[in-house]
């Protein structure tokens, strides 16, 4: 009966830390992967690049390791919360996302990488069905954890996706907000245009009917007078 092969909370996180490294910075990987004489010859894929990886933590070689560990060192802290907030859901519900954060950096301290080629086992020199055994071992160990990094990958992708669809909903939600904002501004701006003209010209015909009313009073005081004198004349 096969031994059912389980990370560690480390492991696992260190495996996503990969596994996010490969998505958002290929050619970084294809470089470091060069370094170490895996040379494609064509635009390898993100699944290349998982392959080649797991095959070189495979071998345990100490130097692509320390490289390796140097990288995600240097991704942990340009997008360690990019990590944080695409893993906020699962995180602040149970809230543990700063234990994430720290304990890859944590890890990252002593030899994570390290941690992650000892899933492979022990190199045997014995010859035989033991030796056979334990490279059915380390195949089934890589076939495993290339499917879980392609799977990490896969999930983290979405949820970009996810999270720049909301990006994106969020700002022309914003845009329309500030398009209605100025419609309104412009609106009561001609409103209050308008309201001032009309108190313009109300004021205007009010101002031109009281000197209408004036010329109209002084008038009739002319011609009242004028009767007044006529009719004290004829008498």
């Amino acid at each position: 009966m096969k031994k059912s092969i389980r990370y560690t909370q480390k492991q696992n996180d260190v495996i996503e830390l990969i596994s996010h490294l490969i998505l958002t910075k290929p050619s970084v990987v294809e470089s470091l992967l060069s370094k170490h004489g895996v040379d494609f010859g064509f635009q390898p894929s993100k699944e290349n690049l998982i392959n080649e990886v797991v095959e070189k933590l495979k071998t345990k070689n100490l130097l692509f390791n320390k490289d390796l560990e140097g990288l995600l060192d240097v991704h942990v802290k340009n997008k360690g919360q990019e990590l944080i907030a695409l893993k906020s859901q699962e995180y602040f519900d149970n809230q543990v996302e700063d234990q994430f954060l720290g304990g890859i950096v944590g890890g990252l301290a002593k030899g994570a990488i390290s941690g992650i080629s000892g899933l492979f086992g022990k190199k045997k020199k014995s010859s035989g069905g033991s030796s056979n055994a334990a490279a059915q071992q380390q195949a089934a160990m890589a076939a495993k954890l290339k499917a879980d990094m392609d799977a990490k990958m896969r999930r983290l992708e979405d949820e970009r996706r996810r999270a720049r669809e909301e990006a994106d909903r969020r700002r022309r939600e914003e845009e329309d907000r500030r398009r209605r904002e100025r419609e309104e501004d412009e609106r009561r701006r001609r409103q209050e245009e308008e309201d001032r003209r009309r108190r313009e010209s109300e004021n205007a015909n009010k101002e031109k009917s009281s000197k209408n009313m004036l010329m109209i009073g002084g008038v009739a005081a002319v011609l009242l007078v004028g009767g007044v004198l006529v009719v004290a004349m004829k008498k």
